[in-house]
């Protein structure tokens, strides 16, 4: 546990992209935010090769928003919150082109669902309260 931590706490001082704790072993959280220019999910997840070279898997989104954060399920169930104007995505040593998720208003409660869809791996969603589209 103290290697995890230690790695995050490096991982975090040593990249552009900010880094969250793991999903599991072999999925990570990345978090970004509109200070860096993207120009679609396919940039945001190469800029994230450079510091994680086993990556084989991105699925970007990012939160357009000005008003709301979004909660994005992730392939385990769980979900990540991304603040108004922040992007963030998971990532995996394994191949894999795409698979279901949801974006959610963040609330507490039933929350209103903005998207219920596929998420393609390199590519992603830009999304904002009222839905969201393929990050291309």
């Amino acid at each position: 546990m103290l290697t995890k931590r230690f790695l995050l706490g490096f991982s975090i001082f040593n990249s552009c992209v900010c880094q969250a704790h793991p999903v599991n072993q072999h999925s990570e959280k990345l978090m970004g935010n509109n200070f860096t220019a993207f120009t679609n999910g396919q940039s945001y997840c190469l800029s994230a090769i450079d510091t994680h070279k086993n990556m084989k898997t991105c699925f970007p989104v990012f939160n357009t928003s000005e008003h709301v954060g979004l909660k994005f399920k992730l392939p385990d169930g769980s979900f990540m919150l991304i603040q108004q104007g922040e992007m963030a995505a998971t990532i995996d040593t394994t191949k894999d082109s795409s698979f279901n998720t949801v974006i959610a208003l963040n609330c507490t409660g039933k929350c209103d669902v903005v998207y219920s869809g596929a998420i393609n791996n390199m590519e992603g969603l830009i999304c904002n309260e009222f839905g969201c589209k393929p990050w291309k």
